[in-house]
């Protein structure tokens, strides 16, 4: 008696399947894989999901892979990053590693020329929230305004006479050509310095 082949050749074919995304619902998503085929909801991997998690959820319209354990598209688990004519590679150089979000914002490193930027939309915000924040550069440059906040600046520390250079950070407003001095470590009381003198 030879065995009934049909099953192997229907589920063969579902083992790794192409789409694209039609719905998403958090952590779950449907995938068209033709125009009359659309599975039920799927999750989607994510790059981690233990002690650390990371969160960068798919698209609608984005093409991905699904994964089927024995060809059962219901146990089917999603793999997105399929570049598509829709959704084309943003970038051409093997030297960068670069995020581009759908309002416009850019985070792009390029280890070949040793750069790091992040540039964000019109009408965007930063924030660093931190106890405490470094900036270790020879030179800073700010094209905006500085507003300083509590705590105030040290008002022993005179514009005209700047700290020396380990006591310092200077910062370059380029769009006033001003430069303003803040002190980091305010220098000791005048009698303290009389005293070791004498």
């Amino acid at each position: 008696m030879r065995p009934d082949l049909s099953e192997f050749v229907r589920t063969i074919p579902n083992l790794i399947r192409t789409g694209k995304i039609a719905e998403i619902r958090a952590d779950k998503v449907r995938v068209r894989l033709s125009p009359s085929l659309m599975t039920t909801w799927l999750q989607w991997i994510a790059l981690r999901a233990g002690a650390v998690v990371d969160w960068c959820p798919p698209s609608v319209d984005e093409q991905v892979t699904v994964l089927s354990p024995n060809g059962d598209l219901t146990q089917g688990k999603v793999l997105a990053g399929l570049f598509s004519a829709d959704s084309p590679a943003p970038q051409t150089s093997l030297t960068i590693r670069s995020i581009h979000y759908p309002d416009g914002a850019v985070v792009l490193y390029d280890f070949g020329l040793h750069t790091l930027s992040a540039i964000l939309p019109t009408g965007s915000s930063a924030l660093v929230k931190a106890d405490a924040v470094t900036a270790d550069a020879k030179e800073t440059t700010c094209t905006g305004n500085v507003m300083p906040s509590a705590p105030r600046a040290d008002p022993s520390c005179s514009p005209l006479r700047p700290s020396p250079p380990m006591l310092r950070n200077k910062i370059a407003d380029t769009a006033a050509h001003s430069v303003i001095w803040l002190r980091l470590i305010p220098s000791p009381p005048p009698n303290q310095v009389s005293a070791s003198v004498a």
